[in-house]
C-alpha cells in the first residue's frame, strides 16, 4: 500500500475551511486505498493528534493517522505582527520538520501539502511531493516558481486564474494540473430546494485575517 504523508502547517482540530478540505481529501485518498498520514504543528492549547477527539470533532470513520508536532514557536502565543510571526514561525517548524526525511528513506513516500515552505524544503531533497495551490502572494509565486523546476515536485492549481498569474515556464506544465474545487456531499445531512426568487448568500468565516480585510463585500457586491 502506497503511503502518503500530508505535511501541513495547519492545526487539528479547527473549524476553519482549510483544516476542513484538508480532512476531506484525506478521507476520500484513504478510500481509494492509500494510507494516510496527518503531520501538523501542536500550535494552539486546543490541539491533540488523539483520534478519538478529531473523528468525534470532523465526523469521520477512516482509518486515518495522525501525528502533532510540538511547535515552540511564537505564532499563536504572541497576538501583535501576527502576519509576520506567522511566517517566522511558519519557516522555522517547516525546516525543522523537513531534516528527518532523507531521500533513501522515503523515496516512495507521497507528500502532500498546502504549505508553500514544505514545500520548498522537501523540493529540495528532490521527494515525492505535490502542493495544493489555493491563493498566491508574491513570495509563494516565487517559492512555486523555484520549486517546480525539481525533479519530483508538481502543483495542483484549484483554477486557469491561479496557474496562468503563477508565471511557471510552460517547459514544466506536465508537472502541473488543474483541478477545481469540489464539494463533500457528506457534509450536508439535508438538503432543501428552495422555490423562490430572493438569493440569499450565507458567509462562514472571518471577515479578517490578521488583521486586514478579506474583501467579503467586495465578492458579494
Amino acid at each position: 500500500m502506497h503511503k502518503i504523508i500530508y505535511l501541513t502547517y495547519q492545526t487539528f482540530p479547527s473549524d476553519t475551511a482549510n483544516t476542513l478540505q484538508t480532512i476531506d481529501n484525506a478521507k476520500h485518498i484513504r478510500r481509494k486505498g492509500y494510507e494516510v498520514e496527518i503531520i501538523f504543528p501542536l500550535r494552539s492549547k486546543n490541539s491533540t493528534d488523539d483520534i478519538n477527539i478529531l473523528k468525534t470533532h470532523y465526523g469521520f470513520n477512516e482509518d486515518l493517522k495522525f501525528k502533532g508536532i510540538d511547535h515552540n514557536l511564537p505564532f499563536g502565543r504572541i497576538k501583535i505582527l501576527e502576519k509576520y510571526l506567522y511566517l517566522f514561525s511558519h519557516i522555522i517548524w517547516s525546516r525543522k520538520i523537513t531534516k528527518k526525511y532523507k531521500k533513501t528513506e522515503y523515496e516512495k513516500t507521497i507528500f502532500f501539502t498546502r504549505s508553500d515552505w514544505i514545500f520548498y524544503f522537501l523540493s529540495n531533497k528532490k521527494l515525492n511531493v505535490t502542493f495544493e495551490c489555493h491563493q498566491l502572494t508574491r513570495l509563494r509565486k516565487w517559492i512555486i516558481n523555484y520549486a517546480i523546476k525539481k525533479e519530483n515536485s508538481k502543483i495542483i492549481f484549484l483554477n486557469d486564474r491561479l496557474k496562468l498569474d503563477s508565471g511557471i515556464d510552460s517547459k514544466n506544465s506536465k508537472k502541473i494540473l488543474v483541478l477545481q474545487n469540489g464539494v463533500d456531499s457528506e457534509l450536508f445531512h439535508r438538503v432543501e430546494q428552495i422555490h423562490n426568487d430572493k438569493v440569499d448568500i450565507i458567509f462562514t468565516g472571518n471577515m479578517k485575517r490578521f488583521n486586514e480585510d478579506r474583501v467579503v463585500k467586495f465578492i458579494i457586491d
